[in-house]
């Protein structure tokens, strides 16, 4: 089963989206490489994608479909914290909550290839992006 890592990244009350390519919108993450923890896969997903460093991550859930599964983290982003596109990400943007309300699900579903009603595990969050 594939594993991978995906940071939903908090700030001000707004989501990070990064856009990868034919409009295509979704959480910063990838693949966890054979012997790495989540956690740290997450880490340099989001190093690689926006350039941000030093974050700490508070793991919420994981999920799984047919094929993948899903390691779900959080990190609450200091107001100075700035992404800038890195690796095969085109941009970076910032939504509003009320923006994401009804399609942030739909969002992940979509990018990550999960079907509603996958199981998931609810886990402790904690966090913030260090200096």
């Amino acid at each position: 089963m594939k594993e991978r890592a995906t940071v939903v990244c908090w700030q001000r009350g707004r989501v990070l989206l990064v856009e990868r390519g034919r409009a295509r919108w979704a959480l910063p993450g990838g693949t966890i490489r054979r012997g790495e923890a989540a956690a740290d896969a997450a880490r340099r997903e989001l190093s690689e994608e926006t350039t941000l460093e030093g974050c700490e991550l508070g793991y919420l859930f994981q999920f799984g479909g047919l094929n993948k599964r899903h390691h779900v983290f959080l990190s609450l982003l200091p107001d100075e914290a700035r992404p800038v596109p890195g690796n095969e990400i085109l941009r970076c943007r910032w939504f509003r909550r009320g923006l994401l309300h009804s399609s942030l699900c739909w969002l992940f579903l979509r990018s990550t290839g999960v079907v509603p009603g996958a199981s998931r595990t609810l886990h402790s969050v904690t966090l913030r992006c260090g200096p």
